[in-house]
């Protein structure tokens, strides 16, 4: 009994993406340039669920320096969403999304800049948790060293089960920190203030499809009539979502890793050479990452302008939602696209990114299938450190939805 508490995840297999760094496992980060480097050393991450006794079976591909909306790159090719093999599965942790919608491994490990959990979790119909920035340690992720004095980037599980979440978190924190974010105290649902926002308004977005409308509509409806039904659930609006897409724009020019030095593995890249090389059929890069290293050349907002902004937002949502308080968000305007189709709605994916601007715990949950056979979803936020509520709520709805819907019958 002992052995089992020090280790519960004793013989579970879990997987990763491939630039979360696994022992003598390929760490190509999706570059050609390192196609058969290998990690010296286990991601932080890793290394806890190792010692919880789970078991790594495989890493898995990614988007070049897991800088796109979709999983594809020059070693790997193309992955393809396992509800239509026509549609994308997201990024960056699109095969983590891909081998959990397909049954392929129970629990991922995902990393999330910018969307990079909960959008593959939701074009993949799985449940993924984005932690609030810094309680999970982010050494091996992404070349991090988990020092970083300030970074987007995150490490959180995703899993078939909303159930699952709370169990790595507790091992993905580390026992100094399961206490002091009230991982073993239980969430009353019935105690917390819920909230909704309908649009973003960013006019760089399209429209919310009316299917995700309406999955956000039954949440709302769900919790008014039989969680909270004295209190209700308010809509309200937020300082700032017009212009997310600006805000992480911004908020990544300030991350410590250069995408550009990244992308050429250690040797910054002119974004101009390599569209010439591209054009010329001579480069070694997808037009993905071109196009993000294009977006390091286009105009910004003024500095001053978007730290107030983020000021404001981030003050606003903090004094809304308190140490009790949950908002529901749209995951994204649409359900998974057809493959190349981001290249057309580039910045659809700030329903995420917002989120990482401010720091804050957000986990995406499925809502059953559109009329094409499509997941549905929506996230779950909350402020710093309560990762608890967002994940009590999961459960919930887990509970009252029926969880998620597979891509094959299960008879």
């Amino acid at each position: 009994a002992a052995e089992l508490k020090a280790k519960p995840f004793l013989g579970v297999p879990f997987t990763t993406k491939d630039s979360t760094a696994v022992k003598d496992r390929l760490h190509t980060l999706g570059i050609t340039a390192r196609r058969t480097v290998r990690a010296n050393a286990d991601a932080e991450c890793v290394r806890l669920m190792k010692e919880a006794g789970a078991i790594i079976i495989a890493t898995t591909s990614i988007p070049e320096i897991n800088r796109w909306q979709e999983t594809r790159n020059n070693i790997i090719g193309q992955t393809n969403n396992p509800y239509d093999n026509r549609r994308t599965v997201g990024g960056s942790s699109g095969g983590e999304g891909a081998l959990l919608a397909a049954c392929a491994t129970p629990v991922g490990l995902g990393t999330d800049i910018g969307g990079s959990i909960r959008m593959p979790a939701f074009y993949c119909g799985v449940y993924g948790h984005k932690p609030t920035t810094g309680i999970v340690n982010t050494r091996g992720c992404s070349l991090r060293t988990g020092r970083e004095p300030s970074t987007m980037v995150v490490a959180g599980p995703m899993t078939r089960y909303a159930t699952d979440l709370l169990p790595i978190m507790k091992v993905l924190v580390g026992p100094e920190k399961v206490a002091a974010l009230k991982f073993d105290e239980p969430t009353d649902v019935r105690k917390l203030r819920y909230f909704y926002i309908t649009e973003s308004g960013d006019i760089k977005c399209s429209a919310v499809q009316v299917p995700l409308q309406n999955a956000m509509k039954r949440v709302v409806d769900h919790f008014a009539t039989n969680v909270v039904p004295s209190t209700g659930v308010r809509q309200v609006t937020l300082t700032g979502t017009d212009r997310t897409t600006n805000m992480w724009r911004y908020w990544m020019t300030q991350e410590p890793a250069n995408f550009a030095t990244l992308l050429g593995n250690g040797k910054p890249l002119s974004p101009l050479v390599e569209l010439a090389k591209k054009l010329t059929g001579r480069s070694e890069y997808t037009m993905a990452s071109l196009y993000s290293l294009i977006d390091t050349l286009l105009p910004q907002e003024r500095e001053d302008t978007i730290r107030e902004l983020t000021r404001i937002c981030d003050q606003e949502l903090t004094d809304l939602l308190g140490d009790d308080g949950i908002l529901f968000y749209h995951s994204c305007t649409h359900t998974a696209p057809y493959h190349y189709a981001p290249f057309v709605n580039v910045y659809n994916f700030s329903y995420w990114c917002l989120f990482n601007v401010l720091h804050l715990p957000a986990t995406q949950v499925p809502l059953g299938l559109d009329a094409d056979g499509l997941p549905l979803g929506i996230q779950i936020v909350a402020t710093r450190n309560r990762d608890r509520h967002c994940l009590a709520v999961a459960e919930e709805i887990e509970r009252a939805f029926n969880g998620r819907i597979p891509p094959f019958l299960i008879d």
